[in-house]
C-alpha cells in the first residue's frame, strides 16, 4: 500500500509542476502577444503620421495587423498550449535539474502502476518507488521550471503596456485619431 501511496505522490508533484509549465508558456506567450500588437500597431501609426495613407493602403495594413497578430497567437500561444507535455517530459526536466534521482523518478513513474503476479518484480517495482518517492519528498519540483522567459517577457509587456498607457494620457486625440484611422480605414 505505500507503493501505492508513493507512487499517487509522486504523480501529483509531476501533474502540479507540468501545470506551473504550462501557465508560465500560457504567460509567456501573452506578454509576447502584447508586446507584438502594440509594437505594430505603433509602427503602422507613425507610418501614417508620417506620410498620411490613402485609405486602400490602410485596410491592406489593417489585413496585414489581423494577419501577424493571429501568427503571434498561433505560434506564441495556442502551439505551446497544445503542445504535449507528459509526465515523463516533466520527470525528466526534474532529473536534470536533480541528477542524485539517477532517473529513479522517471523510472517510477513509467513502472508504478504496473501490475504484476510475479512477487519479486513487484517488491522490485515497489522498492523503486518507494525510493523514487524517498528521495524526490525534498525536492520542490515546481522551482524546476524555468520561469526566465516568462519574467523577462512579461516584464517587457507590462513597460510596453505602460509606455503605451502614458502615450495615450499625453496625446489622447493624437493617438485616438490614429487608431480611429487604423482601425477602421474605411471611414
Amino acid at each position: 500500500m505505500a507503493t501505492r501511496d508513493g507512487y499517487t505522490e509522486l504523480q501529483a508533484k509531476v501533474l502540479e509542476t507540468r501545470r506551473v509549465w504550462k501557465r508560465t508558456l500560457f504567460w509567456t506567450g501573452c506578454a509576447i502577444v502584447i508586446v507584438g500588437l502594440i509594437a505594430i500597431l505603433a509602427g503602422e501609426a507613425l507610418v501614417d503620421v508620417l506620410m498620411p495613407l490613402p485609405s486602400v493602403i490602410r485596410a491592406v495594413l489593417l489585413i496585414g495587423v489581423i494577419g501577424a497578430v493571429g501568427y503571434l497567437l498561433y505560434q506564441y500561444l495556442i502551439r505551446p498550449l497544445r503542445s504535449e507535455l507528459t509526465a515523463r517530459d516533466v520527470a525528466l526536466n526534474v532529473e536534470q535539474k536533480h541528477p542524485e534521482l539517477e532517473d529513479r523518478l522517471v523510472s517510477a513513474l513509467q513502472f508504478g502502476e504496473r501490475e504484476t503476479d510475479d512477487p519479486i518484480e513487484a517488491h522490485l517495482l515497489g522498492r523503486l518507488v518507494a525510493d523514487a518517492a524517498e528521495r524526490a519528498a525534498e525536492i520542490d519540483f515546481k522551482a524546476t521550471v524555468d520561469k526566465t522567459r516568462k519574467r523577462k517577457r512579461t516584464g517587457i509587456a507590462v513597460a510596453t503596456v505602460a509606455g503605451a498607457t502614458l502615450l495615450a494620457l499625453i496625446f489622447p486625440s493624437q493617438i485616438g485619431t490614429a487608431l480611429h484611422r487604423l482601425l477602421l480605414p474605411w471611414e
